[in-house]
């Protein structure tokens, strides 16, 4: 029998944080050690975690695990075909504030065609909002006069296991942003941007 995926990942950030394990993650260390496919998970899910430190992007999986709190989703987006489709799910009066436009990308000489992974958004309520997909990345950037960007994260969902990651302010842009690979969104994996109240 294997470790679960979530229980692998968690003892991947424990190594990758120094922490003490706990008598289950000792267990899970044991059983690693003997099983060729768990082994190799960890070693997979600890390479990425690395690699997403490398890149500034810090999943914050842990969150729930010590707290309770509900989450709302305002805005999902998914990978349809080549095609980043955004839709907001949130209705009432602020559902206006997360309405994003597709930008048309314009070709930068003559013949030259637009590259169908590069795309932009821009929000409908402020110009300084916008979700844009560029370079095998997927950026959120976000208004803090607009939105409530404390209260804010954006969730990776793949297989029903998500992970979270918070927004952080860039000083040369003015607004909060998260940056994820363009990869998450392989499969049916979806992202969204979810309202976190503690309880």
């Amino acid at each position: 029998m294997h470790i679960e995926s979530r229980h692998i990942r968690r003892l991947a950030e424990s190594y990758l944080n120094r922490e003490s394990l706990s008598p289950d993650q000792v267990r899970e260390k044991r059983h690693v050690g003997g099983c060729n496919f768990c082994y190799e998970h960890f070693c997979a899910e600890y390479l990425l975690l690395i690699s997403f430190r490398n890149m500034g992007i810090y999943p914050c999986t842990e969150i729930g695990s010590k707290t309770a709190f509900s989450m709302l989703s305002l805005l999902t987006i998914r990978l349809i075909g080549n095609r980043l489709m955004i839709s907001s799910v949130q209705s009432g009066e602020n559902a206006g504030n997360w309405d994003f436009i597709r930008i048309p990308q314009l070709a930068n000489a003559r013949c030259e065609r637009e590259i169908p992974e590069n795309e932009y958004f821009v929000n409908r309520i402020s110009e300084h909002s916008r979700i844009s997909r560029e370079n095998g990345q997927v950026c959120i950037q976000l208004d803090a006069d607009v939105f409530p960007v404390e209260q804010l994260k954006v969730c990776v969902i793949t297989d029903d296991i998500k992970d979270f990651y918070e927004f952080e302010y860039d000083p040369s842009l003015e607004c909060y942003t998260v940056v994820l690979d363009d990869r998450c969104l392989s499969g049916q994996s979806t992202i969204e941007i979810v309202e976190v109240n503690y309880e």
